[in-house]
């Protein structure tokens, strides 16, 4: 590359996208090579620009060949992978994180503590899918969240999920009032497992019968985004302890009044490749982590304790599972959980509000938006529908039902 050593008198302040740049750019990635956005050709504006053309022609191209969700997800990857060969140059000054003119400028500390944290200290260029994800979540923990039955926004930091439905969290929050409301339920030891950002490990802390939180996630981005809100931002939830590990491994207590499971609703499907990384452990689940899941919950869970398991059936609607997990747990293994109860949440769940989660980039320009939305309606079409319809669910487990007893779900 000409730009190893980046300088102001490099950085283009008037450029432009063309259908032949498009064409140029579109031709390199999807043939595995390298498309450079340098600053004597693109500003930041155009590389969004370029961005987003290069989605719309991928989907122009391919598009027709998209039957089901599961089509649209392999597509989508194969998408993702080709964009991640168009890559940006990074400042090694002061002046700024990207050398693109009109690219935000992140707040010192934070500009290198993330580039420290995700990518080689010496690192010269990053793609520039990275980029726009690294900007949104910088504003994301800028801005906070706002979810219902909190009184104080959550910052979830970069690779870190956070719920964008408040519907699951308004039912867990009721069935937690109804359950708290008890008298023998009190003085409760809570394992939160898969806390993500934390929300509900958060929640949990807002009710008098808990006594302490113990909240686990494998990705390790995800539990020190929990401990700078809780501690960085002096959130305090009695007695709240966060764990980095696999499901309940790391969990110190051995067993737990209540366990609080909020896993990925949709499965793995073929022909992606799920490679674990952090974030996508959140989002998809492997055929094994449900049965992992049961089989220590059995051991961690006290006598007369519950096992709350949230979800919907967002996965049935999109033919990706014809029962879910849980279903399919209590069948297989009518020995280890019964379901004492099972409840359903609102119809088409409600998002929460725009600007609470995302807000609009002041970037885009003329004309951008109408490419922006035909991606976004071409990329999501399967799931938005389905998405609409879905109901969210959550199911009350306990110990294998008693002898004597009638099992409800089999009146």
């Amino acid at each position: 590359m000409p730009f190893n050593h980046i300088g102001e008198t490099y950085i283009t302040k008037n450029a432009g996208v063309t259908a032949a740049t498009v064409d140029e750019a579109y031709e390199a990635i999807t043939n595995g090579r390298l498309f450079y956005l340098t600053p004597d050709r693109f500003t930041f504006r155009d590389a969004q620009t370029l961005y987003r053309e290069l989605k719309v022609t991928y989907w122009e191209h391919h598009g027709d060949k998209v039957e089901n969700y599961a089509d649209e997800k392999r597509l989508s990857y194969r998408m993702t992978a080709a964009l991640k060969n168009l890559k940006v140059l990074l400042f090694h000054n002061t002046t700024g994180w990207v050398a693109l003119h009109g690219a935000p400028q992140l707040p010192k500390h934070q500009q290198w503590n993330w580039r420290e944290q995700y990518w080689p200290k010496d690192a010269t260029e990053v793609s520039f899918t990275d980029v726009l994800a690294i900007n949104s979540s910088f504003q994301q923990w800028k801005n906070g969240i706002q979810y219902p039955g909190l009184k104080y926004k959550l910052h979830p930091h970069y690779n870190v999920y956070y719920p964008t439905q408040a519907g699951h969290i308004k039912l867990f929050r009721k069935w937690m009032q109804q359950y708290s409301s008890r008298k023998r339920f009190q003085s409760l030891n809570v394992a939160d497992i898969g806390c993500g950002c934390g929300i509900l490990a958060f929640l949990l802390g807002t009710f008098d019968a808990v006594k302490l939180v113990h909240a686990t996630d494998i990705n390790p981005a995800a539990t020190e985004s929990l401990r700078a809100d809780q501690i960085v931002r002096k959130r305090s939830v009695k007695t709240l302890e966060v764990f980095c590990g696999d499901l309940l491994e790391p969990l110190p207590l051995p067993q737990y009044d209540l366990i609080v499971f909020n896993a990925p609703w949709l499965p793995d499907i073929a022909g992606v490749d799920h490679s674990r990384g952090s974030f996508d452990m959140a989002v998809s689940f492997p055929p094994d982590l449900y049965p992992r899941f049961f089989e220590q919950a059995k051991e961690r869970l006290t006598p007369d304790g519950r096992i709350v398991v949230i979800g919907s059936d967002l996965s049935r609607l999109l033919g990706l599972e014809k029962e879910s997990p849980v279903t399919r747990e209590l069948r297989d293994n009518p020995d280890r959980f019964y379901c004492a109860a099972m409840y359903q949440g609102e119809h088409a769940p409600g998002l929460l509000k725009k600007d609470s989660v995302v807000p609009e980039d002041k970037n885009k320009g003329p004309g951008d938006s109408k490419a922006s939305a035909d991606t976004t309606y071409k990329a999501n079409k399967w799931k938005a529908i389905a998405t609409r319809q879905q109901k969210m669910q959550l199911w009350e487990l306990e110990h294998e039902y008693p002898a004597d007893i009638v099992n409800p779900e089999e009146q």
